[in-house]
């Protein structure tokens, strides 16, 4: 008798006497929202894994192409050339034209 009064004059609640214990029946479970909003992400029971399929990326798809364009090869042909003019002196003619000795006028003020 002791021990019912005790269980009556401390605190408890209405768990304890309504919980049964017994497992839900899979009818009655309610549906994982993991399978809900994880569709196309990962394998659910509505939708598998779709297959991704990206281009490859090349040269094309990079801002550099647009930056620095491939030039038409052949230019060492014309450079080499005209290093050959610059080097034997056969640049622009080096004589210059004759004026007329004179005087300036910053001596003067």
């Amino acid at each position: 008798q002791p021990k019912e009064d005790l269980l009556r004059l401390t605190y408890t609640t209405t768990t304890g006497s309504s919980y049964l214990g017994r497992q839900i029946d899979k009818n009655d479970r309610t549906e994982s929202f993991q399978e809900i909003f994880a569709v196309g992400q990962r394998r659910t029971k509505y939708m598998g894994v779709s297959l991704r399929l990206a281009p490859l990326l090349d040269r094309s798809s990079c801002n550099y192409t647009t930056d620095f364009a491939k030039k038409p090869l052949g230019d060492n042909i014309q450079n080499s050339h005209m290093a050959k003019v610059f080097k034997n002196g056969a640049g622009p003619s080096k004589n210059l034209p004759n004026l007329p000795a004179g005087q300036s006028t910053y001596g003067e003020e």
